[in-house]
Parts: structure tokens; sequence; C-alpha cells
């Protein structure tokens, strides 16, 4: 399925198929090899029915599971279907085995007869039904045809044409399926209403019955074993020196896979730690973030637990007086951190401008319903290819794909901002980078104006950030924040930072990072004094421009 020839519909009703593993697809040509004239009904079902239910997916006591022999009564009358195929122990389809029929007319009328009476028991009540001979595969929707079916597979052919089989009956897709169903039972309904009222009346109904599911949603998320699990950490794990650094550093990430990412940078087939480290810390200024000085922070504190010293250390990390150590260069790296690059200018334009360009980003997708679109769009795809048990299907949403989006314009951007003002062999040009950003703020000004009410508009939007953006390098230091969570958990750096950093500290604590409250040994709800002025902020972000500062507050709803 192309993404540009499908609706929103297609994607929310449908969902893709993934490879056919090997072994499966050297089973299936077992099976398509089968000479079945002497075959029974039982042959059939042993040796291909159950070989191709197992590949589509269905396992007995599985969320997917079958029944067989599922016994049923019409009167008086005992009947035992062949296959009755469940999900999450609901019955959704059945298949009837057959012996071999060799005639051309294929399957008799009492076959069909047969299937379509157990599919219409209440206790069946199923829609797909299948008949297998071992010759040929038919699939029927009886609900719209009981005279052609909708699939019709030879059991020769049966590698070439296994993934048609699947599209309809693997356990996912019957769901999906039922899904469709249940738009068509609305349409037909509804087709012939003349009366509004009875419309909106239903969708309350409808409605009131989905708002039900979602804490049976919940429940059941809780009880998953999902297939991807590990899967960001097994990646990390493989992930080359470039994409660790480029890519994931830039990311906050939890406690787990931080330390998945600084095993891998110390691992011993990585034992050259001047790649490394001149990646992270060049001489030349590199595109940077908040999290990326955090993580690169905290990895030093990881590395000084292996190396005392290593062989070479950027300038701006060094300590003149004393050789390559471990311990001076996270000292640095600590008063930058906590003063926000104050004494490094180059390296506090590069973070500036990240955020700068975040938060346009931000307020040009709550007016651009282009972005809006191309998120959901996303998000709808990943829904469709993505495996039902995988992270990445559960928690894709629209607007996560919206946050995400900012975070990775704002790194090409800023990317874009350290090439075009690196000039070769003169370094960073500080001058001209600085005005640029100067013009971006009254930009993001400007774009402020432009919206009647900012606060009103983020409501309506709801992207359900943790951390808004808007606070970020305006009124609040995410980076001093992140620094104080990766030291405060090192008591040998947290004493160090308390004794020779408490008012850098101090400040961070007036600008409510709750990590500076809790290394001050502050209660959460305990008064901590004044908050941090207007004019302190303005100096730490915006190089003392207080009109600026102020009309950014004014616009993001936070004076």
């Amino acid at each position: 399925m192309n993404i540009h020839n499908v609706s929103i519909d297609d994607l929310l009703l449908h969902k893709n198929i993934s490879p056919l593993e090997k072994a499966n697809k050297l089973a299936l040509k077992r099976i398509q090899g089968l000479d079945v004239r002497n075959f029974t009904e039982a042959d059939v079902r042993e040796e291909i029915i159950n070989q191709i239910l197992i590949i589509l997916g269905y396992r007995k006591g599985n969320n997917a599971s079958i029944d067989r022999e599922k016994h049923i009564r019409f009167f008086s009358k005992n009947r035992f279907i062949d296959y009755n195929l469940t999900l999450w122990e609901k019955n959704f389809w059945l298949i009837e085995a057959k012996r071999p029929h060799f005639s051309e007319d294929g399957f008799a009328y009492e076959d069909l007869r047969q299937a379509f009476e157990y599919a219409s028991h209440p206790e069946i009540n199923a829609a797909l039904v299948m008949l297998c001979d071992g010759i040929s595969i038919e699939v029927y929707d009886r609900e719209e045809n009981v005279t052609k079916p909708i699939l019709q597979i030879q059991i020769s052919n049966l590698v070439n044409n296994f993934d048609s089989l699947r599209i309809l009956l693997e356990p996912i897709n019957v769901w999906f399926f039922y899904r469709r169903r249940v738009i068509q039972a609305i349409d037909r309904a509804f087709h012939g209403e003349f009366n509004q009222s009875r419309i909106e009346e239903f969708k309350t109904i409808i409605s009131r019955k989905l708002d039900e599911k979602h804490a049976n949603a919940f429940e059941n998320l809780r009880k998953l074993k999902l297939h991807e699990k590990n899967e960001y950490a097994d990646r990390l794990k493989s992930a080359s020196i470039d994409e660790i650094i480029d890519i994931h550093f830039f990311w906050n990430h939890s406690q787990q896979d931080l330390m998945v990412i600084f095993d891998n940078l110390k691992s011993e087939r990585k034992k050259d730690t001047f790649t490394v480290i001149y990646k992270i810390f060049p001489d030349q200024v590199r595109d940077a973030n908040d999290c990326f000085y955090m993580n690169a922070l905290y990895f030093l504190i990881e590395l000084e637990k292996k190396y005392s010293s290593i062989a070479w250390l950027p300038s701006w990390l060094e300590n003149s007086n004393s050789e390559n150590n471990v311990q001076n260069a996270i000292k640095r790296l600590i008063e930058l951190c906590l003063t926000y690059f104050e004494k490094n200018n180059e390296r506090k334009l590069v973070l500036l401008f990240f955020n700068t360009y975040k938060r346009i980003l931000k307020l040009m997708s709550m007016v651009s319903p282009e972005m809006s679109k191309q998120a959901e769009l996303q998000h709808l795809w990943t829904r469709f290819n993505h495996p039902e048990l995988s992270t990445q299907q559960i928690f894709s949403s629209k607007n996560r794909n919206l946050i995400n989006s900012w975070e990775q314009g704002a790194k090409i951007f800023t990317l874009d901002f350290v090439q075009r003002h690196t000039i070769k062999n003169n370094g960073f040009n500080q001058i001209l980078a600085q005005q640029e950003l100067i013009n971006l703020w009254h930009t993001e000004c400007e774009l402020l104006k432009a919206i009647p009410s900012f606060r009103e508009l983020e409501r309506a939007h709801n992207f359900g950030e943790i951390f808004p953006v808007e606070y970020s390098a305006v009124a609040y230091d995410f980076l001093g924040h992140g620094a104080l969570c990766a030291i405060k958990n090192s008591p040998q750096w947290r004493d160090y930072v308390l004794q020779n950093h408490s008012p850098e500290v101090q400040t961070l604590l007036r600008l409510h990072s709750w990590a500076a409250r809790e290394m001050l040994g502050f209660e959460i709800t305990q008064d901590v004094g004044e908050n941090i002025t207007d004019a302190e902020l303005a100096d730490r972000f915006f190089y003392g421009n207080l009109n600026i500062l102020q009309q950014l507050k004014i616009g993001y709803g936070s004076q």
C-alpha cells in the first residue's frame, strides 16, 4: 500500500503484514508439494490446515487460539466445528476441512451449507468462513456473498498466494476486518435515516460505549508482553559512535538506556577514547542542544569510573596546569552547564539557537494545518505498518510525532546555523551568529503577536508535553537542571557541586529545578524564597535584552 494513495480511513481500518519468515516459506513449499490423492479429511487437517494456522499465527491457548471440534447444538442435534478461531477468547471465524475433491466443480452445496450453518450459530456469529480440501482454499464473507468466495487459492500455488490469505486471516487482520464490519453496519443502519436527532442520539451511545473501553484498553496494555520491549536498547547496544552521538545524545533518556549508551561508548571494541571524546567535544563548535551536554556530562562521570586520564581533551575543557584529567574535564563542564555556558559564548549561541528554533516550530505547528496533517499521517502509517504488539504502534500518536518534529527540525536548522557561521581556519563567527539569533528572537515575537491567545490555542491542541517547549531558555534552564540530575546520584560530584557551585545551584532552585530543590534539601512544598527576576533571565538567555524576554513571557502567557 502506497502512503500517497490511501485515505486516513484505510490506514485506520487496515493492518499491513510483515515479510514472511524463511522457515515459514519452506513449510508452505512443502505443503504445496504434497500428493493428496490418498488423503482423508483427517490428513488434510493434520498436514495442511494445522500447519497453515501455525504460520498465520494461531496457537492453542494464545490470544489468537484454536478450538478444534467446537461443540454447538441446533435444536436437538449436536454439531462439531472442525476449527473455530478465537481472538481474546471471542469467536471470530471458522474452518471446515474436507477430503480432497477431484471434480472440476470443487466444493459442493452441502459443504457450503454446513459451514454457513455453523457460522450463523449465535455462539459463533462468524462472517468469515474458510473451506479447505487439500487442493484448494476458499474464503467466504457470508454477510456479503454466499455464491462466490472473496478469496480462492490453489494449494499447488500456495507460496505465491499466501500473503493474500494473511491479509484476510492473520489474527490482527481478522480483528480489523470486524472493525470495518462495524462501519458497514452503521452505514446500513442509517442509510435511510431522516431524523437528524436520532443520528446524534446514536452517536452519544456509541461514544459512551467507546469511552467505557478506555479503562479496558489500559488494563489490556498493562497485561501485554510487547514484541519489542527491548528493541530500543538492543539498537543502542549495536549503534555506531556517530549514531549515538549525532542522534541519541540529543534526546532525553531513561537511566537504563543511558547506561546502555555509555557501555557501548566505553566498550572494548571502542578502546580508542580519542575518537569518542573528539566526536562529543571537538575543538570547533558543533551542533548541540541542552540534552546533548547533559548526556555528555553524564558520560564523563561514567567514564571517570574506568579512566582517570585520557589521551586528549579540547582546549575549552582542559586545564592548562594539569594533564588531560577526566576529573578536570568534568569540573569544567559542570561550571559551563550550571551557568548556561556563560564563559563559552560560541556554544551558548548554539544552545540558544536550538531552543529558539524549537519554540518557533511549535508556534508554526499550532497555526499550520499542514504540519498537523503530516504528523497524523505519519502516526497512521506507523499504526498500519508496525506489528500490533510493538512499542512503536502502541505509543504512536499525532502529537508525539509533532513534538519529535520540533526536535528534529531544530537539529537540522542548528547544524546549518553552525556550518554557515564556521569559517575554515577562522573558527566560529560569533558576531554574525549572535545577530542572526537576535533576528530570530524578533521573528518569534512577531509570530506570538499574530496568535491572539497562545495559552488558549495550546490547550485546544493539547500536545501532552511533559515539559512545555516555550519555557526552555526563556523562564527555565533545562540544561542546568539536567546537569544536576546527572550529578545528584554521584556522592563525589554532588558534594563537589554543593561546595564549589552553591550560588549556581541556588539560582537553579529559583528557576524551579526540582533537582536543585532535592540537592539543597528542600521539601516539595517548602517555600524557597523569591523567584528569579526578569533581569537575571534576560542576562542568562537573551544577552541582557529585557525587552525581548518580556515580549516572549507575555506572548507565552508566563508573565
